[in-house]
């Protein structure tokens, strides 16, 4: 990482929730001023930096400047970093000065692709410093400021903590004529997005939905979100309109056909919410089809997307993987070091050539998307495949004049990433074509708001285009979106497979994780792999029901209420599947030092439980009578990711307001396992935990204070298929 930020400097040659009732230290009450600033949507950056002995909360503001202040600002100084940083109106070289000061530009597009359009400077200033000491206060007043998660990476030269807050939206939304009204259910799942304010209209209105589509954790969230959304607002009628794939012999109406037939029949045997949620988790059916099946089988919905410019025949590339392009950069880098001949006085302008364009790749490699817009991501594929082609016949040169330098697999890696991103280019162009299909039926069904509010399904990527085409014809909107939709490359990568028909079927026959269909299963796939599947399923579940009824009645009485857990478990589409285990709380060998305080634990799926394990360590513990622990775990979807291969620890947290009581999830990843816990004291210990301060010599250590969000990867989760 040091050696990449020496490299970057060269760059400068080639562009001239919940809140629980808590009283708030006053020692911090300036920082979380600008925290519940944050949380309203305003334009606030907040950083924590870490000390020896202290940390520091700095406040960061942008603002324009003209070039020749710009100029004036970098002639005669040191510049620490360059990088690439996507804004809300494109691409920008940030110049680091100092840990305080930037200056950057922002980049024209299109023809004018990389000359500077606008300039401006970004300036830190500190809002208060603390002793270490006061960490664990800080972090404790954060809760009654709607912290609800963190997580934690550590490498040799940098830790990162972040902090996510839990935004504060709207009461209410202006129809025209009335309100979309927003409930405190509501914002339990789901947030008014941040980056796309609410707008009015006289010509109409629409919900829009980000739908998170590779997320799991995101489409769970989105299903009870919609039905607090739908039922304080029952008195207006909804119709909802879903971007996706969809049968030109059927037309735009979606009909749950045999779908709707198996759900009618299987509920005779028991309760649905089980069944819907484990075909959403593993993306047989989408957010909006399993709220129809399960609260409103009468709610229209139709297709709006275009056909002609979705690809429906998997591309057979390679997903673009930016760790990959930053790993194979690296080494390069490292093997033209070694390399006597670029060492030569006689070469040093070439081996300096040289690390400009591997400087710029990994610049590029490097950039986060989160600001991106539709444009501006067709661009930056366009021109980090542009980049990687140049690096890979500069890698085959240097092979062919030094015949012993080792360069083969990084010029295949590097291949393979240039043909990923031009295939990135192409999805994210035919995106922006289906946006003209889109809006068309968007702006249509939004007319007729008065009779019924549209609520649209698409992915984040399309917004920009969509947005901005209802507010050119006056008609209002607001965008929402779950609270978290983190995918992993895994997820990702069995998204792309069952998007496509050539790809779906063997997926289907395994009904291993897969994604999200078109808008809704054909009837032959329904009949074919469906219904077989949700009988096997609904037979798996009732025979783990009876052997854990069967455990219980052996024992004798305890706290733990197997009708509370049943009700819950049904809803919850991990533990509906997961074999459960009930335990004294006299084994100590199934919590690690240091959880003892957990009241139960989850193994993910895989080895010897291939459906996962759902474990209650006591069930002696009194706290099963109340209903607080049940109420939390219907909620806790206990959706992991095994890839997050860096992650110290993640955790989230959760206030039940009818008990008064706080609860936390803790991933760890070298147990791989889930541990819950319960009590402010406990929940406030785990979080001290997950974001303890470690400050080492030499080592970088941040905290960054963020909403919630739909967090993406390196590469983008809501491509143009989604």
């Amino acid at each position: 990482m040091k050696t990449f930020k020496l490299i970057l400097v060269l760059l400068l040659s080639l562009f001239p929730v919940i809140q629980a009732p808590a009283a708030t230290s006053p020692t911090f009450d300036p920082v979380f001023a600008l925290v519940e600033a944050l949380r309203r949507g305003e334009d606030v950056k907040v950083e924590v930096r870490v000390g020896a002995t202290t940390f520091g909360v700095y406040r960061e503001e942008s603002e324009d400047i003209t070039k020749e202040v710009y100029d004036s600002l970098l002639i005669g100084k040191s510049i620490r970093s360059t990088r690439l940083e996507f804004r809300h109106d494109g691409l920008a070289v940030v110049n680091e000065l100092t840990r305080n000061l930037s200056a950057g530009q922002a980049l024209q597009s299109g023809k004018n692709s990389g000359q500077p359009k606008s300039w401006f400077k970004d300036v830190s200033t500190r809002v208060g410093s603390y002793p270490l000491a006061s960490w664990s206060e800080f972090l404790k007043a954060g809760f009654a400021h709607g912290l609800v998660a963190c997580d934690t990476f550590r490498e040799k030269d940098f830790t990162l903590i972040n902090l996510f807050f839990g935004g504060v939206g709207p009461k209410r939304v202006s129809l025209g004529s009335g309100s979309l009204e927003l409930s405190d259910g509501f914002y339990e799942y789901m947030k008014v997005s941040d980056r796309f304010k609410p707008s009015t209209g006289s010509d109409g209105f629409v919900v829009i939905v980000h739908d998170p589509h590779s997320s799991v954790t995101g489409a769970l969230q989105l299903v009870p979100g919609l039905k607090a959304l739908t039922s304080v607002n029952a008195k207006l009628g909804f119709v909802f309109l879903v971007e996706g794939e969809y049968d030109r012999a059927q037309g735009r109406r979606i009909d749950l056909g045999k779908l709707g037939e198996t759900f009618d029949r299987l509920q005779n045997q028991t309760r649905a919410e089980g069944l819907a949620y484990d075909l959403l988790s593993r993306y047989m059916i989408d957010s909006p089809t399993a709220y129809r099946l399960l609260y409103d089988r009468k709610l229209e919905a139709f297709a709006i997307d275009d056909l002609e410019h979705l690809g429906l025949s998997s591309p057979n590339e390679a997903l673009v993987d930016h760790i990959k392009i930053a790993e194979a950069v690296r080494d390069f880098y490292r093997a033209i070091e070694k390399e006597d001949a670029l060492n030569s006085p006689g070469n040093r302008s070439a081996k300096e050539s040289i690390q400009r364009t591997l400087g710029v790749v990994a610049a590029y490699a490097n950039a986060g998307l989160e600001g991106a817009n539709d444009q501006t991501l067709v661009e930056y594929y366009k021109n980090l495949s542009e980049l990687l082609n140049n690096a890979t016949d500069l890698g085959k040169k240097i092979m062919q004049a030094s015949p012993g330098i080792q360069l083969g697999p990084i010029v295949d890696e590097l291949t393979i990433q240039a043909k990923a991103c031009d295939r990135e280019r192409r999805e994210y162009s035919e995106g922006i074509n289906r946006n003209a299909t889109m809006s068309k039926y968007i702006a249509e069904y939004a007319r007729q708001s008065g009779r019924r509010v549209p609520i649209a399904f698409i992915g984040n990527f399309h917004t920009y285009g969509i947005t901005d085409y209802l507010r050119k014809q006056n008609i209002g909107f607001v965008v929402v979106e779950p609270h978290f939709g983190y995918t992993s490359r895994e997820e990702l990568a069995r998204f792309n497979e069952m998007l496509y028909s050539d790809t779906r079927p063997r997926l289907l026959q395994t009904l291993q994780g897969n994604h999200k269909l078109g808008v809704r299963p054909s009837d032959q796939e329904i009949t074919k792999y469906y219904a077989p599947y949700l009988d096997g399923r609904l037979r798996q579940f009732t025979k783990q029901d009876d052997a854990l009824k069967r455990q219980l009645a052996s024992l004798p009485t305890s706290g733990f209420n197997y009708q509370h857990f049943s009700e819950i478990r049904r809803q919850n589409p991990s533990l509906m599947v997961a074999a459960v285990e009930v335990g004294d709380g006299g084994d100590g060998s199934k919590l690690p030092p240091g959880f003892d305080g957990a009241f139960a634990f989850y193994d993910p799926p895989g080895g010897p439980n291939p459906n996962g394990r759902f474990v209650v360590v006591d069930r002696n513990d009194d706290a099963w009578r109340a209903q607080g622990r049940y109420r939390y775990l219907k909620e806790a979807f206990l959706v992991l990711s095994s890839s997050e291969s860096r992650k110290e620890g993640k955790s989230t947290f959760w206030y039940d307001r009818e008990s008064n009581q706080w609860f936390a999830g803790l991933y760890r990843p070298e147990t791989k396992r889930l541990y819950f816990f319960e009590g402010s004291d406990k929940v406030t210990g785990i979080l001290g935990q997950v974001a303890a301060l470690k400050p080492a010599k030499g080592q970088d250590t941040s905290v960054r204070i963020v909403i919630t969000e739909l967090i993406r990867l390196l590469i983008d989760e809501d491509r143009n298929n989604g």
